[in-house]
């Protein structure tokens, strides 16, 4: 019964971020540099807007730790590169998320969204 009261918690909560154009997501910089980001996996809530994300991550996965938000200006996506957690990322980073490599103008990042937010849906909201 645990497991179904977190489930409809975090569908809760997906929900009335996503009304503000908002996702819990995560992000890490594979090539390149953009400032506040990271080779490492970062975790947080990201504004969406056509082009551009603005992610606060936290510290330690603790949701009332926030970083300074960062903004990546998001050019192109390559789902053919979507895929899922492996690895040491199944304890960096939720499990189920589905990870799809997208391009800002300075760098290569890959950017991983869990269940229940839905990738078509951010990737929807970052398109110009």
């Amino acid at each position: 019964m645990g497991s179904v009261v977190g489930d409809e918690v975090q569908a809760h909560r997906a929900l009335w971020l996503s009304d503000q154009n908002k996702a819990e997501l995560a992000l890490r910089v594979l090539e390149g540099e953009v400032p506040g980001l990271r080779k490492s996996w970062l975790t947080g809530v990201a504004t969406l807007s056509p082009g551009s994300l603005e992610m606060v991550s936290t510290v330690g996965g603790v949701r009332f730790l926030r970083r300074k938000p960062v903004t990546a200006e998001i050019v192109a996506v390559d789902m053919t590169t979507r895929r899922g957690t492996r690895g040491i990322e199944i304890i960096k980073i939720n499990p189920t998320c589905d990870i799809v490599t997208v391009k800002s103008l300075a760098a290569t990042l890959e950017l991983g969204v869990a269940a229940p937010v839905n990738l078509e849906w951010v990737l929807s909201s970052l398109a110009k």
